[in-house]
């Protein structure tokens, strides 16, 4: 049986969801008799980060990897309610007095737009299955658990922002539901504003909590959140969405503090490290409130955990840590895009087995032999290729000797970690590698930390894990580090003596686990520090290209592909775009409009929402006349005439192309 998962928007282009609706992250996953074969978040192929245009390219490339047609696929499950779908075709249909819409087929149109089919032969196979109950599957097949107390949590989805649910005789029977006026994810991000981050950066606020003292804001934002009996949470003015628009500026104003709030690129200052050192403090307080609950109550000692408050590996930790559960199994998807995972679960009646996902690498593979060839041949002016007699022993080598190296191998993965197949690694021992990667590759904040991949064997040897719960091979978990490692392994251990963890088995990553262990040969450190291999404008890159991109755009140097080894040779950066061909991708547009003093304005403008990358960036005139005969198979330099500076335009390029606001590739 052949079952497609869908999440994401029905548009073709991506915009600004209303609160409420999750649409982002757009995802399509395929399971052929239980296995999953195929699975891609749209981000990795459009390569705009966080996506909620409707994922067409993830779904011809999840049919074209399994060898089929949408014909052969027998159901296909969208991570959506009935309801809720049915609404949005009733709004869809504008008129009220028009003929309602049937929601099978307003759904069955984008599907049958991206493969050309008939909407009627799709709408009968279409399945919904509500956001949370898809999350809760998504946690509870893979977990295998026979029995669990399975517990979403997110920011809002079909009107929820949780259920509790009890697993029992292969059966998900509800216990409660959290509305969305009690979403902790909803408190989470409202509050955060006051770091100076909004949307997607959660994750952010969670890595600069451990750098504060959380005793300064404890009472402040513990009023915020009643803890009430049988595991409740009661809200400030009745809603965690009033706090934010309301309530919570008012408290701040009556400290005094709202002036001190951060804005987007200002400094940090030890109030917001505080304040997020108190809001990670609370976040833990509500979760464990409400698992103790029904931890008692159900009698349930394991627990599954999905929704996007379960990518606060810190608060995972904890639970690790803690004595509330026998054994604990959070969704590495956790995030919306596990949705579509969730949805295919709950229609393909599985037993709860680890084996139904037993690794993340379920996407596109990067190119080989003789197509890998042809890329790299467009790029010769500008790297060097080797091809070592053992790939994995050459990058050990670079590696012990202090070098930064992009691995890209096999499939991509799958959700929001780089493990090992689409990463940038390097010594986790030098404290200044995480600031120099910070700095000259990821272009992000100097607090962020990184995560270490280890030999699953020898996990217990740096990080505190008892031996028969050494497993953790999704970056999902926050684990304390050895005292004894803690200074060993300085640019790894974040402030507070943790690692965000992944261990690596010769089972699931071959050749990844074979390169740590050649490093650990040479260094008597069986880990590495990895990092997802992309800069702060784009995904995790999926393909060739995306790898040759952030290699020239960036400070690193090598980068190893199936059992190649590139260098990028030393050149300036206008020389880089000038031996390369621009293109505006099919996110942007060229745009020149006149003021009323007559002067033109130069532009090139995103078709998405402000969420999914720069709005609008100006350009110069020369380059926009370059940009309009520009057709992606000619180098910069060859659309370049005799009125035009090189250098000027070359830098301009760079830049753009560093932000991903153009796209350059290797000329025809």
């Amino acid at each position: 049986m052949l079952i497609l998962g869908i999440h994401g928007g029905r548009h073709p282009d991506h915009r600004d969801a209303p609160e409420g609706f999750s649409q982002h992250d757009a995802a399509v996953v395929l399971i052929r008799d239980g296995e999953l074969v195929a699975a891609v978040e749209d981000e990795r192929l459009n390569r705009v980060k966080h996506s909620n245009a409707f994922p067409r390219e993830a779904l011809r490339w999840c049919l074209a990897e399994a060898g089929v047609d949408i014909e052969a696929v027998d159901a296909i499950a969208l991570n959506v309610s009935q309801a809720a779908a049915e609404i949005m075709a009733l709004r869809a249909s504008g008129d009220p007095r028009r003929p309602r819409r049937d929601a099978r087929h307003y759904f069955a149109e984008p599907i049958a737009a991206a493969l050309e089919r008939a909407p009627e032969s799709i709408a009968a196979k279409l399945h919904f299955v509500h956001h949370h109950i898809a999350h809760a599957w998504s946690a509870w097949i893979p977990s295998g658990f026979d029995e669990a107390l399975v517990v979403t949590l997110d920011g809002e989805g079909d009107g929820l922002s949780g259920m509790i649910l009890e697993a029992r005789g292969g059966e998900l029977k509800l216990r409660e539901h959290l509305s969305a006026g009690q979403s902790l994810g909803h408190w989470y991000r409202r509050m955060m504003a006051f770091c100076g981050y909004y949307r997607f950066d959660e994750y952010k606020v969670m890595g600069m909590a451990p750098y504060g003292d959380p005793s300064r804001f404890e009472e402040l934002l513990a009023s915020t959140i009643t803890l009430e009996p049988e595991g409740r949470l009661a809200f400030l003015g009745g809603s965690s969405v009033e706090i934010s628009a309301v309530l919570e500026l008012r408290m701040l104003q009556e400290q005094g503090l709202l002036a001190r709030a951060r804005k987007r690129g200002d400094a940090f200052e030890d109030i917001h490290r505080d304040f997020a050192a108190a809001l990670q403090q609370q976040l833990e307080r509500a979760v464990f409130h409400l698992l103790g609950h029904h931890r008692e109550a159900s009698g349930l000692s394991k627990l599954c955990l999905a929704g996007g408050v379960a990518h606060n590996c810190s608060m995972n930790g904890q639970l690790f840590y803690a004595d509330l559960f026998d054994d604990i199994y959070v969704q590495p998807l956790a995030h919306d895009a596990g949705g579509a995972l969730g949805a295919a679960y709950a229609l393909a009646e599985l037993r709860p087995d680890r084996a139904h996902l037993r690794h993340l690498y379920l996407g596109p593979e990067v190119e080989t032999d003789d197509a890998l060839a042809a890329i790299l041949d467009r790029y010769a002016p500008l790297i060097d290729v080797e091809q070592p007699e053992h790939i994995e022993a050459r990058v050990a080598e670079l590696l012990a000797a202090g070098e930064v190296v992009a691995w890209v191998q096999g499939r991509a993965e799958f959700g929001p970690r780089a493990l090992g197949n689409r990463s940038i690694l390097a010594d986790p021992r030098p404290a200044e590698n995480r600031d120099r990667i910070n700095a000259l590759i990821k272009k992000r904040e100097g607090y962020r930390p990184f995560a270490p991949s280890v030999l699953e064997e020898r996990c217990a040897e740096l990080f505190e894990v008892p031996e028969d719960r050494r497993r953790h091979p999704y970056m999902i978990t926050v684990l304390r580090v050895r005292p004894e490692q803690r200074e060993r392994l300085g640019a790894i251990t974040h402030v507070d003596g943790t690692a965000r963890v992944q261990t690596v088995s010769a089972d699931d990553n071959p050749r990844y686990h074979a390169l740590l262990r050649q490093f650990a040969e040479r260094t008597g450190v069986p880990a590495l520090l990895n990092t997802s291999f992309n800069n702060n404008a784009e995904p995790i890159v999926t393909r060739a290209e995306d790898g040759l991109a952030t290699l020239l755009t960036t400070d690193l140097r090598y980068l190893a592909i199936g059992d190649l080894l590139i260098e990028k040779r030393p050149m300036e950066p206008a020389a880089i775009a000038l031996a390369l061909a621009p293109r505006v991708d099919r996110q942007h547009k060229l745009v020149r409009r006149r003021a009323r003093d007559g002067a033109w304005t130069c532009l090139i403008e995103s078709t998405a929402s402000g969420f999914f990358g720069e709005a609008s960036v100006p350009i110069s005139a020369a380059l926009y006349e370059l940009l309009e005969r520009a057709d992606g198979q000619r180098s910069l330099s060859a659309l370049l005439g005799p009125e035009h500076d090189p250098k000027i335009i070359g830098a301009e390029v760079f830049e753009l192309w560093s932000r991903r606001v153009l796209r350059m590739g290797g000329p025809s």
